[in-house]
């Protein structure tokens, strides 16, 4: 009987505190994770937005690019936006604006898609002959404020009349 009690005593197992520190070292562990994990959802989140928002800025940027260069499209309709780069890319003196695009263009989303075009003018921020500078900008409001993205590019005229003066084309 003395023996079988030094046997139960020497049984090795876990107490019910060290299983509850090994819970709470664990829960932490935890709890750091799921924060991480919180973290990357959201980034990954506004990453999907910037690229929409490129997306959005590209489509317009190859659909402007591909008109003619005297279509009407591309009419300098505010020139009060071209008398320097910064004031060209301004979402307030604007050629043409429309709100509320999603992803794919349609309507009913959270961007705004502005274009801003300068004819070829002494003491502009175009400074080539025969060319307009156009640049596209998009913006949005989300958890991390406001947004934007903003491309450029320029287009030169091709076709010329006779005299080789005036653009036609």
């Amino acid at each position: 009987m003395l023996m079988e009690s030094a046997i139960m005593n020497s049984e090795n197992g876990f107490t019910l505190l060290e299983v509850l520190i090994a819970v709470v070292i664990l829960t932490v562990a935890l709890l750091g994770l799921s924060s991480m994990n919180v973290y990357t959802i959201k980034y990954n989140d506004n990453a999907k937005r910037y690229t929409a928002a490129v997306a959005l800025a590209q489509d317009k940027l190859e659909e402007l690019k591909n008109k003619t260069f005297v279509d009407s499209a591309l009419n300098d309709s505010n020139t009060s936006n071209n008398t320097s780069y910064s004031t060209i890319t301004s979402t307030t003196n604007v050629d043409s604006q429309v709100a509320g695009l999603d992803e794919k263009g349609n309507a009913g989303g959270i961007y705004t898609r502005i274009v801003n075009i300068a004819d070829y003018a002494a003491g502009t921020a175009n400074t080539y002959p025969n060319t307009k500078l156009i640049v596209v900008i998009v913006t949005w409001t989300d958890q991390t404020g406001s947004n934007s993205v903003t491309l450029a590019t320029m287009k030169g005229c091709k076709d010329f009349d006779a005299t080789g003066t005036t653009c036609t084309g």
